[in-house]
């Protein structure tokens, strides 16, 4: 027994001196303290803090606890203080009112930008609420996102709006029932929600509830000092954009601007955002590291006449006005606290390692709001910040062996040919490298969350530094000249090109989702790749990564066929899936919900196209949700039984696909539908695998259906309509 104390107290005297880099980067402790805290789970805390009592140094002892504690006060007063105070006047359920409100969303332009529209989810502030059958508006407080057509405010308008309150969280259930010869072996059945969780993604921002406004009218009310000030950052940005893109021709290269510059979530159309997305460029319409950090660049250059100190305490002033037009959301936060630090020590000549940077900053992001913990957008910056920090001295190792040859070599011998190819290789092989270890760094994350993996986003980036480089610089003076007007033209008709053409041309990876564990070893694997110098440890991680990415891989191919059953949100009509290795085919999208939660279950399966879409006919309850579908999913071709008129839903549905290149048809390959007036069928051949299902309808509230293969038992099934959506996945293995 003392040999095993004598051996564990060695293995953390090994883990104190050479492995933990606490002593380097404290950071890193004042983080992992605060992650601990903000899970609020009393055995994660339990189990880290026995792990830091025994792994760690005194000091950093003190350090965790103290980071650790201040997490569970942030999250303790996030829970205790009555920030929705309407929460109150709702007594947790959905109801008509009229609220006064004040407008709070920074993307909010109001008339000062009238070629850019409103976002389509408005934040405000609620000052006062008065319920259906109520005289009086009661005081009240909280944060909400307001729906509502044709409303264009501007941030700090304070207004009245007539609608309900509706609650963003959908109860879904889903049930997995799996056969062997027609023969039910297994069936499991679980309750949460199916798809993006939006009141999770709500909740994370502060807010619990949605307001559809059907009247709104502008009212007089007193501002705070901050507000007022934050309206005029807001319409010095309206000046610049306005100043900007006054010689673009285009509206579309106008909004793109607005969204490349300041982030505005409205600048850009489904299409376009849809190919960023699946040829993995979409983050050039996040404000983060790379625009805050151009900014700083051309901020440095016009302050050089400044003196040495001067300029480097100016340029965070600046650039905090730039990220507070931008909306302040976490990574241009996180960029510009990095930065802000980085200008004062160097004032100040102190020296502050970028990782230590990285991990305080983020640490301070979480103890302001804990939900940023879950929310992609601020997983994905800092853990692309923080690897391609990692990797950096892995660069200059490479570089140096690259470049060894010419240390023997006279100055006088190099010639002025062989120093351009010289520097145009060494950028190239650091621009590479740095491309291929982000991608690495959020593939893995693009995976889970939009089921993506496309590799070739390498290429794409690459190909798209040389035009976002100059693009900046050229929207300084594109006010003063109709050339560099042009010029931003052409490279964002350039931009838009190479994404549209890598997302029509090539495919991504089809991998199933990873569960979560197999994310951290791989991310564990990644560090030991880029940090260990020993031969054993590098082959190891790269096995480690390969057999991870092979795994879900395998795990997407091996898939066997099944059919998805969607019902739910007060519709009659079903949507209905086929899935085999091959093709999938989509039958309806009758509602925005139901096509989010296929989305969803596509995702986790690996499958990130639909062959065929096929729509059963032209009303809403058949092809209400199309849209969501086509650009979410890349789509191969769909099919309609009767071309829609310009009344009918389908008919922008349509448009949607024409816009896309997706040819439309009228007949499915491995698909017949057979309709007749109480009762539906669809037959489904396709190699092995036939089925036929027979949809019923016995009244308006209730469906029955009969699924059957050729050759065996039926299997019957009724569905009821109701609020609640159901996923019922039929999965026939073959055994």
């Amino acid at each position: 027994m003392n040999n095993f104390w004598c051996a564990l107290k060695n293995i953390a005297k090994v883990w104190r001196s050479k492995i933990l880099p606490a002593n380097t980067h404290p950071g890193i402790i004042v983080l992992c303290g605060v992650i601990c805290g903000n899970t609020a789970d009393w055995r994660v805390i339990t189990g880290t803090l026995l792990l830091a009592l025994w792994l760690l140094k005194r000091r950093h002892k003190l350090i965790f606890i103290t980071a650790l504690t201040l997490s569970l006060i942030g999250v303790f007063l996030q829970w205790q203080l009555p920030h929705d105070q309407y929460l109150k006047l709702l007594n947790n359920r959905d109801a008509a009112a009229t609220i006064k409100v004040r407008i709070s969303d920074p993307s909010c332009v109001g008339e000062n930008s009238p070629w850019l529209p409103p976002p389509r989810m408005i934040k405000a502030e609620i000052a006062a609420v008065k319920l259906s059958g109520e005289n009086d508006f009661k005081p009240s407080t909280g944060s909400i996102i307001i729906r509502a057509k044709e409303l264009n405010p501007f941030y700090g308008d304070t207004l009245e709006l007539k609608g309900f309150f509706q609650d963003s969280r959908r109860d879904s259930i889903y049930q997995k029932i799996i056969f062997q010869r027609n023969h039910i072996i297994k069936t499991d059945k679980t309750y949460g929600v199916i798809g993006f969780d939006y009141a999770d993604f709500l909740k994370n921002r502060g807010i619990q509830r949605v307001f559809y406004a059907s009247e709104y009218t502008p009212i007089e009310y007193q501002t705070s000092l901050y507000s007022h000030f934050y309206r005029k950052i807001l319409q010095l940005r309206g000046s610049v954009l306005n100043g900007v893109t006054q010689h673009l021709k285009s509206i579309e290269n106008k909004q793109m601007i607005a969204t490349l510059l300041f982030g505005c979530p409205q600048g850009v159309s489904r299409d376009v955002r849809k190919s960023f997305i699946f040829s993995g460029t979409v983050h050039l319409f996040t404000v983060s590291g790379l625009h805050v950090g151009i900014l700083a660049l051309l901020l440095g250059f016009c302050f050089r006449p400044l003196p040495f100190r001067i300029r480097y305490l100016v340029i965070p002033v600046a650039l905090f006005i730039y990220v507070a037009a931008t909306g302040m959301n976490a990574p241009s936060v996180r960029a510009f606290l990095m930065i802000a630090l980085w200008s004062w020590s160097r004032a100040f000549m102190l020296r502050t390692p970028g990782l230590n940077t990285v991990f305080l900053v983020a640490a301070l992001l979480l103890l302001y709001n804990p939900g940023y913990l879950y929310d992609m957008g601020f997983q994905y910056s800092f853990l692309v910040v923080t690897f391609l920090l990692i990797s950096s001295n892995c660069v200059g190792r490479w570089r140096d062996l690259a470049f060894e040859r010419w240390r023997w070599i006279p100055s006088s011998r190099h010639t002025f040919l062989s120093r351009i190819r010289l520097q145009i290789f060494g950028r190239f092989g650091e621009i590479l490298f740095g491309c291929t270890v982000a991608w690495l760094a959020g593939s893995v994350l693009s995976l889970y969350y939009q089921g993506i993996l496309f590799p070739l986003s390498v290429a794409t980036n690459i190909l798209l530094i040389p035009l976002i480089w100059p693009l900046y610089p050229l929207i300084l003076f594109a006010s003063f000249s109709q050339s560099c007007a042009s010029a931003i033209e052409f490279i964002l008709e350039t931009i838009k090109m190479i994404c549209n053409g890598f997302y029509l041309n090539f495919d991504s990876i089809s991998c199933a989702r990873p569960e979560v564990w197999m994310i951290l070893l791989f991310f564990f694997a990644f560090t030991m790749l880029l940090t260990v110098r020993k031969r054993f440890m590098p082959t190891a991680a790269i096995i480690v990564i390969l057999t991870l990415f092979g795994f879900w891989r395998w795990q997407a191919l091996s898939m066997p066929p099944s059919v998805l059953i969607i019902n739910g949100d007060d519709v009659t009509a079903s949507m209905i899936l086929f899935l085999s290795q091959d093709e999938t085919i989509a039958i309806n999208a009758p509602t925005y919900e139901l096509a989010n939660a296929a989305v969803d279950q596509l995702r986790i399966k690996g499958v990130f196209n639909i062959g065929t879409l096929f729509f059963t006919g032209n009303l809403k309850k058949q092809c209400g949700g199309g849209q969501k579908l086509l650009s979410s999913m890349a789509v191969g071709k769909m099919v309609i039984t009767a071309q829609p008129t310009g009344r009918q839903y389908l008919y922008r549905v349509a448009n949607s696909a024409v816009s896309m290149r997706i040819p439309i048809v009228e007949h499915a390959d491995k698909l017949k539908f057979i309709s007749k007036n109480t009762s539906n069928r669809i037959e489904y051949r396709h190699n092995n695998f036939n089925i036929n299902l027979d949809i019923i309808r016995i009244n308006r509230g209730r469906v029955k259906m009969i699924l059957q293969q050729p050759g065996f038992e039926p299997y019957e099934m009724d569905f009821t309509n109701s609020n609640i959506l159901e996923v019922t996945e039929y999965v026939f293995e073959r055994r």
